[in-house]
């Protein structure tokens, strides 16, 4: 027996029902690289969702062969059909994300798995798959007016797509479709043959998945030549003329709305051919491109079938073991007989063998660029969905023979491995058939090993080429004629901001074409015509790794020609610089910030901030030593990494510099360096840092300059203000908390000058959690300190908590679940102290229900790995009594918080401090009869309708002792936060008054700074 003591340390998170195998194995207990918070917060969504609205309705659903039209609706406000048609995350026309987070491709892969364990293909298909399938080409290119028109209400549940591509003559092989279509005027007419006899296979049909339900048909047809370069995709609409459905009988899959397509006698033209007329408008894309445009959901629609196979065959598993372990034969339980073990364990084997890919191909798809996914997963999405079905038959048979008569019969304990058994080929074969896919994996990776070969190529030629000394590297004129149509200009390793052509361009050694992002070949014609004609004046080729902001030239350049490449590269400084060295520029552009022509400047390399350059190439040195080289030294600065403030690089090596030159650092830097390690959020201006040009005395860039900041503040706390505002380059909404130095206190400047705002970018940056605010950005005017956050939208915690009053003891484990989470990461995953936890420092991040509890303002914070440091800030009763000891021993400090915690429970209970004002001074000079104070409190009449398990935990968190007090990481798996309140039909005894007296009075008025 393992005791309690031995689980210390371990991951304990178990969800589900704990079936061996029955769930994927980060459910029980088990690490992962792949998941993180707002997965598991999206698992326990989706299993709710699931368990309550839908299993136990499937049964009757299938029958019928019909899902009620309120679930399309419901799956419309969970969000659950916007996340079925790929990323990026239709916001634009569905609005923002409904769980407070912009969802990955595992939430999409936790939502197939979780759904599935219906058991039911029919209903899989039915809910989601159209929107699956039909919806995304629409969706990524369809006309802006079409997706506003259909995109929207698809993904809210309001209307159903599908995808009509499937004829009785071509299934996999989509090439030889034979439904055609003609521009007449302003219509595509969409022609059959002649009127079909029931017996007629002809190019009229088609059938599809959800074409019962749907409104809107993606209708694949061709409107040119034979072969690929013909087809393209219609959207179809029901009530258009000569559209008819009839619904077809399957075998399984009855609730899916499988469906027969044609064209009716009614709309046939004078020679009997049937016609539909479809506006020009409604063609997705460009005409021909239809293939393409099929190709490329392929691997997402592939992805959907392999996780919902996955999870079939894993519901087999789950209901054999549960069935064995109560069915008896011969005196024992099946479980028990070695043969049923044995048919388990292979089911096993291969489950978790093929779970394991599947979350390797989610993680690739999660990190590749689109087109390099699209290059590199094909052959591996189609021999994993493979992989999928085969394990989905194997489990259905196996799990038959384990239930035995009960697998044949609809119903009943048996009911999911009955239904699976029917509906294996509904997997195996749609989407690509096995031996398709098998032979398209094999030939994919057989390409894909070639191209390896090529990247080998480039890559040990760019290693010569940069090798070579670049003063004797020799060039020929400009050829602007090498670009025309299939050349071999661009070998390169990225695209270029418009994903037209390869940046990184070597003309001599050219291995790869560009490609461009809507075709499978190498085409480059017009795109690089002008990118070489910029070039024609300049006899310097660009070898180069990237393209510089303007995308004019090339930075890195391999040029011979000194003085045209001088004329072609844009050299920036400032005018003071350019005065105090030889050769300066005999004129300045309109700006008069940017030099030609300069002596000066001969790089190998630029720096992205422009400012300042990178791998200067001067003999001698001496030249730039006034300019660029630490004050009061001509010692250069040739080093690997920064010293701690960030300003200076370490390890100077004089008479060279061939990395970056170094910031001065005795210069007073008015921009706090939170942006010189990278540390801003990709979405507020990307991971470079604008770089402070020391050596001309140029001012760091004014708030007004990065952020465009409101009139009116929509918050205060004790020192700062809050004001609205956007980032001026990616028009991303956020606020600045203004503070102004003359008002705070001392203890928060020091926080400040110790490097306060780069721990809590560097927090934001490297350890990101759904419970704790996103800061973005610090700066630092003569008289203010300002600081970037995201925008939360939400109430704060006391303002929601009277809004939903009666409180319940369900709500108040909500929220002490979250606000535990995000201690348990400051405390042992950023390694820092609050230490000033109290009611009004939480927030919700968007008004939406289910949106996460966020921590604010950090503005006391302390690391834990440095002592104490004896200051008694925070709010005074929300205040650990040790705060008011001489000292707190460094392992102590996150008890302080946990105090907070206990304080901030008990009046979400009570509406009442656990301390009152006139005891304070007691419990700071630890009095005697301090225990009884906080005894009394854990009595007091209010706390005796609370759970026994709640009032625990509140007397493990409110312990004198700081060394006995709960950890955070220890109060997330208390007993209370783990039970089932009812339902959370048990109201908290606090009145609704205290609620709102707590929200007036905002805890403001007592926060101390010493």
């Amino acid at each position: 027996m393992v005791s309690p003591a031995m689980l210390k340390g371990m991951n304990t998170e178990v969800y589900g029902e704990g079936h061996p195998f029955g769930d994927p194995a980060w459910y029980q207990a088990y690490y992962t690289p792949y998941y993180n918070d707002s997965h598991k917060q999206f698992r326990k969504l989706m299993r709710e969702y699931v368990d309550e609205h839908i299993m136990s309705n499937v049964h009757d659903w299938d029958e019928k062969g019909v899902i009620p039209k309120e679930m399309y609706l419901e799956a419309g406000k969970q969000g659950t059909l916007a996340l079925c048609i790929g990323r990026p995350w239709p916001e634009k026309y569905y609005g923002k994300a409904p769980w407070g987070f912009e969802p990955d491709y595992f939430h999409e892969l936790i939502m197939y798995d979780e759904m599935s364990r219906t058991g039911s293909v029919g209903f899989q298909w039915g809910i989601a798959g159209g929107t699956t399938i039909g919806l995304p080409p629409v969706y990524h290119h369809g006309s802006e007016e079409l997706k506003q028109r259909v995109v929207t209400p698809c993904v809210k549940g309001e209307k159903v797509c599908c995808l009509a591509i499937t004829e009785p003559t071509a299934g996999s092989d989509v090439a030889n479709l034979k439904c055609s279509a003609k521009l007449e005027g302003d219509h595509y007419i969409l022609n059959g043959e002649k009127k079909l006899s029931k017996h007629d296979f002809d190019s009229a049909w088609k059938w599809i998945t959800n074409g019962i339900f749907a409104d809107y048909f993606t209708v694949a047809c061709r409107t040119g030549k034979p072969g690929v370069g013909g087809i393209s995709l219609l959207l179809v609409e029901k009530d258009m003329p000569g559209v008819e459905t009839r619904k077809m009988k399957c075998s399984g899959a009855w609730s899916s709305g499988t469906t027969y397509i044609t064209f009716d006698d009614e709309s046939q033209d004078q020679e009997g051919t049937a016609k539909v007329k479809v506006p020009k408008g409604n063609l997705l894309g460009k005409e021909g491109k239809g293939f393409q445009y099929m190709m490329q959901n392929f691997n997402h629609e592939r992805f959907a079938f392999c996780a919902m196979s996955t999870r079939f065959a894993r519901v087999c598993l789950e209901d054999s073991l549960k069935f064995a372990g109560k069915r008896k034969t011969f005196g024992k339980t099946l479980i028990q007989h070695p043969v049923i073990r044995w048919k388990v364990a292979e089911m096993a084997r291969m489950i978790e063998a093929t779970h394991n890919w599947l979350e390797w191909i989610t993680f690739q798809l999660n990190t590749m660029p689109k087109i390099e996914a699209m290059l590199k997963l094909g052959g591996h999405t189609a021999l994993c969905k493979v992989q999928c079905t085969k394990v989905m038959e194997y489990c259905a048979r196996e799990a038959a023979q384990i239930f035995g008569g009960l697998s044949y019969s609809r119903g009943g304990q048996g009911e999911k491995v009955e239904r699976l058994n029917r509906e294996v080929r509904a997997m195996a074969i749609p989407g690509g058939s096995e031996e398709i896919m098998l032979d398209l994996g094999v030939k994919q990776s057989t390409k894909l090993a070639q191209m390896a070969k090529m990247f080998a190529e480039v890559s040990a030629d760019a290693f010569e080429i940069s090798r070579r000394n670049r003063q004797s590297f020799q060039t020929q004129p400009v050829e602007p004629q090498r670009s025309r149509s299939n050349s071999g200009y661009w070998s390169a390793d990225t695209w270029d901001p418009d994903l037209r052509v390869y940046t990184g361009a070597d003309i001599f050694h050219t291995h790869q074409f560009a490609v461009e992002p809507d075709q499978q070949k190498a085409v480059q014609h017009e795109p690089a015509q002008p990118r070489l004609r910029e070039r024609q004046d300049s006899a310097g080729y660009w070898g180069a790794l990237e393209s510089d902001a303007t995308r004019e030239v090339h930075i890195g350049s391999l040029h011979a020609d000194k003085e045209t490449a001088r004329r072609a590269v844009r050299v920036s400084f400032d005018e003071g610089a350019a005065e105090s060295v030889p050769g300066k520029s005999e004129g300045s552009d309109q700006n008069g910030l940017v030099r030609k022509n300069s002596d000066y400047w001969n790089s190998s390399n630029w720096d992205r901030n422009v400012p300042l350059r990178a791998q200067e190439i001067t003999t001698p040195t001496t030249e730039a030593s006034s300019t660029l080289s630490r004050k009061g030294s001509n010692a250069y600065w040739d080093a690997d990494q920064w010293d701690p403030d960030q300003r200076v690089y370490v390890g100077a090596e004089t008479g060279q510099t061939m990395h970056r030159t170094a910031v001065i650092d005795d210069h007073e830097d008015k921009l706090l360096r939170a942006w010189a390690g990278g540390l801003t959020c990709e979405d507020y201006g990307g991971s470079a840092a604008p770089t402070l040009d020391l050596a001309t005395g140029t001012e760091p860039p004014a708030l007004k300059d990065l952020y465009d900041v409101t009139a009116d503040s929509v918050g205060s706390g004790s020192f700062g203000v809050v004001f609205l505002a956007r980032h001026c380059k990616s028009d991303k909404p956020c606020v600045v908390k203004s503070t102004k130095k003359a008002q705070c206190g001392s203890s928060f400047k020091s926080q400040v000058e110790g490097g306060l705002y780069e721990s809590l970018l560097d927090m934001s940056r490297r350890a990101p959690h759904e419970n704790i605010v996103q800061y973005l950005d610090a700066l630092e005017s003569s008289d203010h300190y300002y600081v970037i956050m995201e925008n939360l939208r939400g109430p704060e915690l006391l303002e929601k908590m009277e809004r939903e009053f009666p409180i319940t003891e369900r709500h108040c484990q909500e929220v002490m679940k979250e606000v535990l989470s995000a201690l348990a990461h400051i405390h042992d995953v950023v390694k820092i102290c609050h230490r000033d936890i109290k009611l009004d420092n939480f927030r919700y991040r968007s008004p939406e229900p289910g949106a996460p509890l966020v921590l604010l303002d950090f503005g006391f914070l302390a690391r834990l790995d440095q002592p104490w440091d004896g200051k008694k800030c925070g709010t005074r009763m929300f205040m650990a009594p040790e705060i008011f000891q001489e000292s707190v021993q460094q392992s102590q400090m996150p008890a302080m918080d946990m105090w907070a915690a206990g304080v901030l429970l008990y009046l979400l209970f009570t509406g009442d401090c656990p301390v009152q004002q006139e005891d304070m001074p007691k419990l700071k000079r630890k009095e005697p009869e301090s225990q009884d104070i906080v005894l009394k409190a854990l009595q007091a009449d209010l706390l005796k309708s609370v759970s026994a398990e709640a009032r625990q935990l509140l007397e493990k968190l409110l312990d004198l002792e700081a060394s006995e007090r709960l950890r955070s990481a220890d109060a997330l798996k208390h007993q209370w936060l783990c039970m089932d309140l009812d339902g959370g039909a048990r109201a908290v005894p606090a009145h609704r008054e205290a609620y709102r007296r707590m929200a007036s009075k905002s805890m403001k008025e007592a926060d101390i700074d010493s």
